[in-house]
Formats: structure tokens, sequence, C-alpha cells
């Protein structure tokens, strides 16, 4: 994953040595720390950097538990076009899982980067990546698409719909009239059940 800005949220200083192999793979990230240690960042507490991290970092990977992870980011969710990618590590390095931004952000990419670097396992829970689909929200970015709902006011509500009816193999949902039209993709058209993708 090409991320420019990586923090590394370290809960327990004896997690420090899981964090130091991670920087390996991201030699600019910054590792936050309680506790003045040599290659970290002292931090007063993890509350006290989440919300500046969330508007500096491509990506922040805690280390520890993930209810402590989830309470300190919860304040500062807003949108998974904007938000970095947030995974959460347990202590041990067995477990690897993206927490926020899967697809947009790349958490799900990250983790399981992560999971290959340092032996773990990444637990990715979106189901088009379960199930071996597409993640069609990265698809507009990825190609220089604009997303259009038929009524022009709510591109993001139109793209979920989408992507539900995708995930839950509703034939055809993928390409609505004008497109299919335009590319010459055959099949039918489900009315209401995806914007249309130029």
């Amino acid at each position: 994953m090409d991320k420019r800005s990586v923090a590394i949220v370290v809960v327990s200083v004896s997690s420090l040595p899981l964090a130091r192999q991670i920087k390996k793979l991201y030699p600019e990230a910054i590792i936050y720390s309680k506790e003045a240690q040599e290659e970290t960042v002292v931090m007063e507490s993890i509350d006290s950097i989440v919300g500046d991290l969330f508007l500096q970092s491509d990506a922040i990977i805690f280390i520890g538990a993930m209810g402590i992870c989830v309470r300190c980011i919860t304040p500062y969710i807003m949108d998974k076009h904007t938000d970095p990618a947030v995974v959460c590590i347990d202590s041990t390095g067995k477990y690897i899982i993206p927490v926020l931004s899967g697809h947009i952000g790349g958490a799900n990419e990250l983790s399981i980067e992560l999971a290959q670097a340092i032996g773990g396992n990444a637990i990715v829970t979106t189901q088009s990546d379960n199930t071996g689909l597409w993640a069609l929200d990265t698809l507009a970015e990825k190609f220089g698409w604009v997303v259009v709902a038929d009524d022009l006011t709510d591109n993001e509500n139109a793209m979920n719909t989408c992507i539900a009816a995708f995930v839950n193999k509703k034939t055809d949902s993928t390409a609505p009239e004008r497109t299919r039209q335009r590319y010459g993709v055959p099949g039918k058209y489900l009315p209401g059940t995806c914007a249309d993708i130029r």
C-alpha cells in the first residue's frame, strides 16, 4: 500500500518490538507511545493525539485492544471518502483487523500487507472481499468515473444501494441502462438499484 503518512499507536510498551517491525515496512511511519523510547514520539494519551492523526495520516495502525481503538476513533469518524485507513493489531501480532475505510481508505489492503509482513492473520470482514467480488466503491476513482444518482442529489446513498444489490447478487445491478447502451453491456437493468456510472 502506498501510504504517505502512517501512524503507529502503541497501547502498551510491550508492543514496541512489533511496532518497530512494522516501521521497517513503512520507514516514514511514526510510532506513538506513552513512554519515551528510541524511535518513538511520546503521547500524553491516545485520546490526546487521535484527532490530529485523523487529519494528518493516511493510515493509523493501533497495536492493542480493539475496544480501545474503537473508543478513541469514534468521535472523529466522518466519511468513508475522507477518513484514514484504521487497522487494529492485537499486542501479539496474531490478528490484523481493518476497522475503518476498508476499501476506499485501503485498510483491507493494509491489513493483508501487515499480516504477510509480521506473520499474522488479516481478518477482513467486507462481503465483497470474502466472496471474490469487486469493491465497487473503489472503481470510480480507479477508472476516473463519476457516479451520478438519478435525482442528482444523493450520489453516496445511490452508490451504497448499488453496492448492496451487487454483493447480494441481484442480476446486472452494476450497469444501468445508459451505461449499458454506451458500452454495449447486455442484460436487464434493475430500476432503482444503481446510480449511473459514466
